[in-house]
């Protein structure tokens, strides 16, 4: 009869350790799982070079892929971006594009992720010839398109420039 008292108390102690021991991993598993990594643009180095034409990039129309592998590569334009993507068949975690209307200033670099920038198809000279430029809001990019489509005299368009810089 004490047998039976010791070995129902002993079972009760067992299931209270294995319950604990459980709980233990569960909350510490929690802390341990790998989450997904949050992906932000970098800073683009002085010294980069575009991966398809490997000629020094101007950061105006300049474009970061972020690879799966955790590389990040660098595009002197859309254009140059996409042709990469269609000629080597990639898949990639995330792509960055430079707004237009902040990137008058090196110091104000203002990368936007590629899936939501807002792209306008130009006759302004782009690195690869395409002349889409992105935005970051569709306001800039129709205010910016009016403007220049009012005028496409040059020297109203570095009129409008200088204005942006003011505002």
């Amino acid at each position: 009869m004490q047998e039976d008292k010791i070995n129902k108390s002993s079972q009760k102690v067992q299931k209270k350790v294995f319950l604990a021991m459980f709980l233990v991993i569960a909350f510490g598993l929690l802390f341990f799982i790998p989450t997904k990594k949050e992906i932000h643009p970098i800073r683009l180095p002085k010294d980069a070079i575009c991966e398809v034409t490997k000629q020094p990039i101007n950061y105006r129309f300049a474009v970061q892929l972020h690879k799966k592998s955790g590389d990040v590569i660098f595009f002197a334009s859309i254009g140059y971006f996409f042709e990469y993507i269609k000629k080597n068949n990639y898949y990639f975690n995330r792509a960055f594009v430079m707004d237009y209307h902040k990137s008058r200033d090196f110091d104000s670099e203002l990368w936007i992720n590629a899936r939501v920038a807002y792209y306008i198809k130009t006759t302004l000279p782009t690195p690869d010839g395409s002349g889409i430029i992105s935005f970051i809001d569709k306001d800039n990019s129709i205010e910016y398109l009016k403007y220049v489509e009012k005028e496409s005299n040059f020297f109203i368009l570095i009129e409008y420039i200088r204005e942006q810089r003011v505002k």
